[in-house]
């Protein structure tokens, strides 16, 4: 079969499940590490599974952002990082192929059929990876269809993981590269030994080939599939043909793998009302895409960053808040009011941070008591003390909440009106930015940096940027990804730097 652009492909029928042994069922549903992910799983999956596979492919993608972010696409720094949290979460350790003989690979041995049972059990294990993976994948694309900007986080964090994984598993021998392809059903030409004589010169001045162009694979790909590579002038153009080195074939991959993902996501959206008429699974899916794995702070740090007093919060504010906080502080004590989600969000900060039952409320009463909106009547009978003991867990169902991740704060309802809620790297115009963070004393060409990354959508880094701006750190030092875990680095930081003032003035 022949798509548009010259690319061969032939659509594999829908996945069913095989019922037989792992062997045959990984040479019959995962033949192949890596997945363009064009069938949706069609296996049953516990809650408890789907909430798991759920999180461990969110904390990857996440983690795999705000590395992608710290150190830029090349370096050992970004692939270490990369590997560290898929082999903990969503490892692909065991060999790309399977194949009916034995073979030896970097990755593991897989003997043939019944060999002491062993190509069974490891088959067994090979199935569960690759199932995991494809599971998980389409579970996040559920959770991450609903909005252009989830949609945007989600494709490029996959392709970003699928690079990972071609370098790791595939990339570096055209035998790799066409045992994928032909997974994949995709189809692409190599150039012939006397086409490369033909043109050696013009593709090793085009590529930048360092050894002989000869003995370079290039892989004949229509000019419109390899736009990326054309425009930074990586490859060799002839009658519209783009001539792809091996070490470049995984961009061409890449724009396949976000055609497909782009088209299939709004295809999802379409869909989704009617999964979520499923009430099991639609909590899950409407929590995912805020979903936060690290610590959840809903009990003080105080045991590590010290207790904190009323008197204090001025000060820490203007030092260890996260900029959401600090502001929505500022805001408070301006205003002396919050509407209902920024005291949400500023309550539950504070309590994370040490702040007791009886202080917080003194401290809401003291600021509320001052507006002419409230008064001392109507916070303790119209609902605000209310409010506050509930962020403790002293009301209702009496279940203490967990102060607000970053990924909620952005994901969440915007503010509108005068509203004060929410993320300023995402919520606020780049001029009101830019003249915050002056006056919050960050220097001018990182004020820049962080317009750059809040262009890009990168609003977590952008925030991990201005902590290392305003904790003299270097870029790439700390992720930031929950407020109090802003706070609880700068307290941590603000002493060392403390400790250290005595010896630096020593001669």
């Amino acid at each position: 079969m022949q798509a548009a652009g010259g690319r061969k492909r032939v659509r594999p029928s829908a996945r069913v499940q095989s019922s037989g042994s792992y062997l045959q069922r990984l040479r019959e549903e995962y033949p192949h590490a890596l997945q363009l992910y064009d069938t949706p799983p069609v296996d049953n999956v516990s809650l408890e599974d789907f909430r798991h596979f759920a999180a461990d492919r969110y904390e990857v993608l996440s983690r795999l952002s705000n590395a992608k972010a710290s150190f830029g696409r090349e370096g050992d720094k970004l692939k270490n990082a990369i590997k560290d949290v898929t082999g903990k979460r969503l490892s692909l350790k065991f060999r790309a192929t399977v194949k009916e003989e034995p073979t030896k690979t970097r990755h593991i041995r897989v003997p043939a059929v019944g060999e002491d049972g062993d190509a069974e059990r490891q088959a067994k294990d090979m199935y569960e990876e690759r199932r995991k993976d494809h599971v998980s994948h389409f579970i996040l694309r559920l959770a991450f269809c609903r909005t252009e900007e989830l949609r945007r986080w989600f494709v490029e964090n996959e392709l970003e993981l699928f690079r990972f994984r071609f370098e790791t598993l595939v990339a570096g021998t055209t035998s790799g590269v066409k045992d994928f392809l032909n997974a994949a059903h995709l189809s692409y030409d190599e150039a012939t030994e006397d086409e490369k004589k033909a043109l050696r010169q013009q593709l090793a001045e085009s590529t930048g080939t360092r050894s002989d162009s000869l003995a370079t694979h290039f892989y004949k790909v229509p000019f419109c599939q390899a736009f990326d590579l054309v425009s930074r002038r990586r490859v060799f153009l002839k009658q519209g043909i783009a001539y792809v080195p091996l070490d470049d074939f995984v961009s061409i991959l890449n724009n396949e793998l976000r055609a497909r993902l782009q088209k299939a996501l709004l295809m999802t959206a379409r869909t989704l009302p009617g999964v979520e008429d499923d009430s099991r699974i639609s909590p899950l899916l409407k929590g995912i895409s805020q979903l936060y794995t690290g610590e959840d702070y809903s009990q003080p740090s105080s045991d590590v960053t010290g207790a904190i007093s009323l008197n204090q919060l001025d000060d820490v504010s203007k030092k260890s808040y996260s900029p959401c906080m600090r502001y929505l502080h500022e805001t408070l004590r301006e205003r002396h009011h919050l509407k209902h989600q920024s005291r949400l969000q500023l309550g539950l900060f504070i309590k994370g941070i040490g702040v007791t039952l009886n202080d917080a409320l003194q401290f809401w009463r003291m600021e509320f008591n001052q507006s002419p909106r409230v008064g001392p009547e109507k916070f303790e009978k119209g609902g605000y003390a209310y409010s506050v003991r509930h962020y403790y867990g002293k009301e209702g169902k009496r279940k203490a909440i967990s102060p607000f991740s970053c990924m909620k704060v952005i994901t969440s309802n915007a503010p509108a009106g005068d509203e004060t809620h929410g993320c300023p790297f995402k919520h606020w115009d780049a001029d009101v930015m830019r003249s915050k963070l002056k006056r919050w004393g960050v220097a001018q060409p990182v004020v820049t940096e962080i317009l750059g990354l809040v262009k890009d959508h990168h609003y977590q880094i952008a925030c991990s940027r201005y902590f290392e701006a305003t904790h003299n750190l270097t870029s790439g030092t700390v992720a930031i990804n929950h407020p109090n875990e802003f706070y609880q680095y700068s307290r941590i930081r603000l002493n060392e730097l403390a400790e250290a003032l005595p010896s630096a003035k020593e001669p």
